[in-house]
């Protein structure tokens, strides 16, 4: 494999599961379906990752079991909890928590790093371009459609009665943008990262006020 391709390799696969672990839409209307195949995708590939391990005589790393045991652990003792004080059948509160698989990604990334099949700048650049693409589709969103249409998704749109309807959106990935163009802007001091950084904050806090209804939408 040619360095060309395999930068387009490890970008392509880091893109993917960064995507899936985070969910940037997980909240818009109709993509219910695709959070569903994440799930399985997810623990599918773990699977995937665990025979080749098996096949290959390798061990498992402890950071991939850790994730494992939290995959498990979480759901099973939530689902106790609400069996104890509710009675609610326990399959009721591991399915509720089934998003919880989607943690499986960030182990899949680790031991596709740990056999050299990407590398951590590959997953640099697969933040960064989920983070722009999932930034560019929040702007088309916020420009072109009216949150007021979309009241009854609660998790996609909110307000419309006393506050003006307002779309929520993930702002973790603007997080991530915000430092890591703080780091660029210290490391290298070009005034593009500079730029960058300063865009990012004001952004935040823009939604942060929509957010609790200072401002309109």
């Amino acid at each position: 494999m040619t360095n060309l391709l395999r930068f387009r390799y490890g970008v392509l696969v880091a893109c993917v599961w960064i995507y899936i672990a985070i969910q940037v839409f997980w909240n818009y209307p109709y993509l219910r379906a695709l959070y569903e195949g994440s799930i399985i995708f997810s623990v599918a590939g773990f699977l995937v990752i665990i025979g080749m391990n098996l096949v290959a005589k390798k061990s498992v790393s402890i950071f991939s079991l850790y994730i494992l045991i939290l995959v498990i652990y979480i759901p099973l003792q939530l689902a106790y909890a609400a069996a104890l004080v509710w009675g609610q059948p326990m399959i009721f509160g591991v399915l509720a928590r089934r998003g919880d698989a989607l943690m499986l990604s960030v182990a899949i990334l680790y031991e596709l790093c740990q056999r050299g099949r990407i590398e951590v700048e590959d997953i640099v650049r697969g933040l960064l371009v989920v983070s722009w693409f999932a930034a560019l589709i929040f702007v088309v969103t916020k420009i072109f459609l009216d949150p007021g249409n979309f009241l009854e998704y609660v998790t996609f749109a909110k307000g419309g009665s006393v506050n003006p309807a307002y779309f929520v959106f993930t702002t973790h990935i603007l997080v991530f943008l915000t430092y890591y163009f703080w780091t660029s802007s210290r490391l290298d001091g070009t005034l593009r990262s500079k730029m960058f950084f300063l865009f990012l904050v004001l952004s935040l806090f823009f939604l942060e006020l929509v957010e609790r209804g200072c401002l309109p939408s």
